[in-house]
């Protein structure tokens, strides 16, 4: 290593016999002269083989063609352009035109039938939405129509003597007269306090009303049916077959309503005093509170959030 660390060093000498960063200086120092014959040459440089920047000269490339540098002036160029690129563009072209003429000749004749195909999905999508909606539907209204059939059945059992009753009339929620004045409900003494238990999950509670908690089986005799009817324009036995309207009833204030069941026409003669249960309102109302013991075990059952929002029976003749 230290012969070559001698030789490496000995490189930079002036008298480096191998030196040629720079050119020579000396005139007769070309070999072959007739001064130098017989004499060892020394040194000469006469610059770079190759030059650090092409010239303005004329460059021949391996074929013999004159190339003044530019790209596309190349022959390599050229042939990678004529072999290549050219034949992948044209069959890309031809391809794109074939495909086009075919799609414009085929088109018109595709347009009545997807038309069609169109029509049968939108007719389609009609009627499953629509059924998919009878289904909610039927859901949504099965347990109230299957209450109000029940309801309706046994009504009509009662009034037209299917079933016998006794002559009593069990307690309703009255004050359809005290409060038709009233501001509020919470400001009418008749309607203070109703029963409203949170184990029955009524629309009230639902909506942020106030439920209180009873213990189970306590709170369903506080449940009475709200009892409501017009006394203005009443015949003899209650009917209102005729009205004197607008000079009465024009609004909920303006209507006259009875005040309670004692009140009601044909009490005085007694219940079915026609030979019918429906003959007078008493009769009639007589009727509807024995139904409390149907209409509000039925209400109470359900306890989900898509229960009904009640039941009732109204009577034209009687405004109820």
């Amino acid at each position: 290593s230290k012969e070559f660390a001698m030789l490496y060093q000995s490189r930079k000498d002036r008298s480096f016999a191998f030196d040629y960063d720079e050119k020579s200086t000396e005139q007769n120092d070309t070999p072959g002269t007739v001064a130098n014959e017989g004499k060892v040459p020394e040194r000469c440089n006469y610059g770079p083989n190759i030059g650090n920047a092409l010239d303005n000269a004329s460059i021949y490339s391996a074929s013999g063609e004159d190339y003044s540098g530019k790209v596309y002036q190349s022959p390599l160029f050229r042939w990678i352009v004529g072999l290549i690129v050219t034949p992948l563009l044209v069959t890309t072209i031809v391809i794109s035109v074939v495909v086009l003429v075919n799609i414009s000749s085929d088109l018109p004749s595709l347009v009545v039938p997807v038309k069609e195909e169109g029509l049968q999905l939108r007719n389609a999508t009609r009627f499953s939405a629509t059924r998919m909606r009878a289904i909610h539907v039927s859901g949504v209204t099965e347990k109230a129509a299957r209450d109000a059939h029940l309801i309706t059945r046994i009504a009509s059992w009662l009034y037209f003597g299917a079933m016998d009753t006794s002559g009593s009339v069990t307690q309703l929620l009255e004050g359809a007269e005290e409060c038709k004045t009233a501001p509020d409900v919470d400001s009418c003494t008749a309607m203070e306090a109703p029963a409203c238990d949170c184990s029955w999950n009524d629309i009230a509670t639902r909506n942020g009303g106030v439920c209180s908690e009873y213990p189970q089986g306590e709170s369903r005799p506080l449940q009475e049916l709200h009892f409501a009817g017009q006394s203005q324009d009443a015949g003899p036995d209650g009917s209102r077959n005729f009205t004197s309207f607008p000079a009465v009833a024009t609004s909920p204030n303006t209507t006259a309503w009875w005040d309670n069941t004692t009140v009601l026409p044909g009490l005085s003669e007694g219940s079915r005093s026609t030979g019918t249960r429906y003959g007078t309102t008493y009769d009639r109302v007589q009727i509807l509170s024995a139904l409390s013991s149907v209409m509000i075990p039925l209400y109470n059952y359900d306890t989900s959030d898509d229960k009904a929002l009640g039941s009732y029976i109204g009577f034209e003749a009687d405004g109820m």
